[in-house]
């Protein structure tokens, strides 16, 4: 008997140990016996899974050093914008520096008929400078738009103390043509306007400090077509003798800044979502008619867009705060009168209509761009104006 056993339990010794050999899990085996001679095979610690069974295990030793876990990076959320216009950087502008003149024109835009083109306001570069070359950055006014047509205002700090107050005087806008050279200094070059391009002439009669303004899309044209942009030239005559008086030397700053308004026509005038007189215009497909609201079947609800949450306002001029957008919300019943056929037809294929967006309108928006200027441009398709089941 006892011969026997020992041969059996040799020979599972001998096939425990090739099973640990084989075992390329890392676990270990040990033996116990009951006193009756039987052996159970019990499994310590299968190390790979970290699968503990009957020894403790201090996943943090003392003698190892602990290293706190880094927060992974995440870029800086990027500020989204409906224009790529938009997209520099905004530190420098300054919503306050503007002439009273300037939202005025986003009020007059408001209530224009033709409402798809662009205004750019440009603002006098040599502004505070001793040079009264008036010169405008034309970078603003960018490929794609036509000038149809341009004015240049500027505030005209006339003293009651100055020989031609409230006298009859002569305006007179020149194009500059001729770059200095070093045997005609500067000063022979103002005494002598006409040597340069005369375009535009005011009559002012009674003269006194107030806002004047010039037709100068002519200037801009050429300046376009490839003719080097010298600035413009303002003089002061007499009425009587047509005598110079005085050069204008611009040292208007802030409210009171010279700037020329621009506006420009689009390439292609017609606007996705929107008709080219600026009124609504539906999208083909969706219902003529608006549903009701009763009973929450699809219709429009108030989405206000704020600038000061999207990080707009630092730029936007106007609207000053944001806008309603609205959205399209509800369920679309087909036993409303105002279902189209078209719902219908996508209810027989049990395919699900959905509130969507029938008419859309444009919204204009005023801001400064990157060299400083100010644009203001009509964003169509940015208004829900009505709603509809497809």
């Amino acid at each position: 008997m006892l011969p026997s056993f020992a041969i059996f339990c040799a020979l599972l010794l001998h096939q425990v140990t090739l099973a640990i050999g084989s075992n390329v899990s890392g676990t270990s085996y040990f033996f116990k016996t009951n006193g009756n001679n039987e052996f159970r095979v019990y499994n310590r610690i299968h190390y790979l899974n970290h699968n503990i069974t009957d020894m403790r295990y201090n996943p943090h030793p003392a003698n190892v050093k602990m290293i706190k876990a880094q927060p992974a990076f995440r870029e800086p959320k990027k500020t989204l914008y409906l224009d790529n216009e938009w997209d520099y950087d905004h530190k420098k502008t300054n919503l306050s520096d503007l002439p009273h003149f300037v939202p005025k024109f986003y009020e007059q835009h408001l209530s224009e008929a033709n409402q798809t083109r662009t205004i750019r306001i440009l603002f006098n570069e040599n502004r505070n400078a001793t040079s009264p070359v008036v010169k405008f950055n034309l970078a603003s006014l960018v490929v794609g738009e036509n000038v149809s047509d341009a004015d240049l205002y500027f505030y005209w700090p006339l003293e009651n103390t100055s020989s031609v107050f409230k006298t009859s005087v002569v305006l007179k806008l020149y194009q500059i043509e001729h770059q200095l050279s070093n045997d005609l200094n500067e000063t022979a070059v103002w005494d002598n306007p006409d040597l340069h391009k005369l375009f535009n002439i005011i009559y002012v009669s009674k003269a006194h400090k107030g806002w004047q303004t010039f037709k100068i899309k002519k200037p801009i044209d050429n300046w376009l077509n490839g003719e080097v942009n010298l600035g413009l030239l303002l003089t002061i005559s007499s009425y009587d003798d047509n005598q110079l008086v005085s050069v204008f030397n611009d040292t208007n700053a802030g409210i009171f800044r010279t700037f020329a308004v621009v506006k420009m026509t689009p390439e292609n005038v017609s606007g996705e979502g929107d008709a080219p007189d600026g009124k609504k215009s539906r999208l083909s497909g969706l219902n003529d008619r608006q549903p009701s609201a009763d009973g929450g079947t699809c219709t429009r609800r108030d989405w206000y867009v704020d600038f000061d949450q999207l990080r707009w306002n630092d730029f936007i001029i106007r609207p000053l705060k944001g806008f309603n957008a609205y959205e399209c919300v509800g369920k679309c019943d087909l036993d409303d009168p105002h279902a189209s056929n078209h719902v219908r037809l996508r209810a027989t294929s049990r395919s699900k209509s959905c509130c969507a967006v029938a008419a859309l309108s444009a919204v204009p928006i005023m801001f400064y761009d990157r060299h400083g200027n100010v644009a203001m441009k009509n964003y169509a398709g940015a208004v829900a104006e009505e709603c509809s089941c497809r």
